[in-house]
């Protein structure tokens, strides 16, 4: 779960094109990764009601390991490169 997951908040920044400004916010933040996955399952029952509570749960799963944070880092890199190569990012994995 965890690695689709992942894979899916990494294509969705690269298909947005917003690499630069999530891969700083989230190496800035990276020391606090523990506190926002806190921070999600303290909102989980109000941002629940509008992003799903499912989903919630997973994001906060995810921040509260660092290492979680690092391979999203990987993955986004990856499949920026990959884009500037012209390849198709939906296939890349490291």
């Amino acid at each position: 779960m965890a690695d689709s997951t992942l894979e899916k908040m990494a294509q969705t920044v690269v298909d947005r094109r917003l690499e630069t400004p999530v891969l700083f916010l989230l190496e800035m933040n990276r020391p606090f990764s523990f506190f926002a996955g806190q921070a999600l399952l303290f909102a989980e029952p109000l941002a629940g009601a509008f992003f799903g509570f499912r989903r919630i749960r997973a994001w906060q799963q995810l921040f509260e390991n660092r290492k979680n944070v690092d391979r999203l880092i990987e993955l986004i890199e990856a499949k920026s490169m990959a884009r500037s190569e012209g390849k198709d990012t939906s296939q890349v994995v490291t």
